[in-house]
C-alpha cells in the first residue's frame, strides 16, 4: 500500500474496549455524561497496534470501527427512568448502538435512523428509554462508530418523570 502520509495503517491486537468494573448511577445523581472517542481522556485511550510497513508501532487513532462495551450499574431512588441520549459533538455521526439490562431484552438501533440527521451538535437523539428499579441492574450500552463518523460524540445518562413524553429517536 502506498504512503499516505498520516501512518494510519497497521496491525491491531483488538478493536474494543469494555470496562470491566462498571460504572455507577442512580437517578438522584441527575445527568452523566461519557465522552467516547476522545483520545485525551485517559480513559479512552487510541489502540496501540504496529505497522509492520515502517517497523514501528502505531495508534489507531479515532476509534473508527471500534466496538464499545459500556457497563453501567443503573438504579432510582426517587422513582425517576433512563432515557440514554447520543450527541455529536464531532460533527455528523453514524452508527449502531443497542443496549440492555441485565437478563432482558436488548433494543438495538442504526444512528441516525432513516429520517434523522445527526450532524447538529447541540442537540441529542433517544437511543433508549428504560424503566428502573431501586435494586441497581447493570445495563450494557454497546456501540460502533461507523468510518465516516465524526468524533467524540458523548453518550448522556438522563433521569426523567413518568409519563413524559420522550419519544424514541426524537432530536432535542
Amino acid at each position: 500500500m502506498p504512503r499516505d502520509g498520516f501512518n494510519r495503517q497497521g496491525t491491531f491486537l483488538s478493536y474494543a474496549k469494555e470496562n470491566a468494573t462498571p460504572y455507577s448511577w442512580t437517578s438522584a445523581n441527575g445527568m452523566r455524561l461519557f465522552k467516547i472517542g476522545n483520545p485525551l481522556a485517559a480513559y479512552d485511550p487510541d489502540i496501540a497496534g504496529y505497522d509492520a510497513e515502517r517497523s514501528a508501532a502505531t495508534q489507531l487513532r479515532g476509534s473508527y470501527a471500534v466496538t464499545y462495551k459500556i457497563r453501567v450499574n443503573v438504579s432510582s431512588s426517587n422513582g425517576k427512568r433512563l432515557a440514554v441520549l447520543l450527541n455529536p459533538r464531532g460533527g455528523a455521526y453514524a452508527g449502531y448502538i443497542r443496549t440492555s439490562l441485565a437478563g432482558g431484552p436488548s433494543t438495538g438501533q442504526l444512528l441516525p435512523s432513516a429520517t434523522l440527521n445527526m450532524g447538529d451538535n447541540t442537540k441529542a437523539i433517544v437511543c433508549a428509554k428504560i424503566p428502573l428499579s431501586s435494586t441497581p441492574q447493570t445495563l450494557l450500552i454497546e456501540l460502533i462508530p461507523a468510518g465516516a463518523s465524526s468524533l467524540p460524540f458523548e453518550l448522556i445518562l438522563t433521569p426523567y418523570s413518568a409519563p413524559a413524553q420522550v419519544d424514541d429517536w426524537t432530536l432535542y
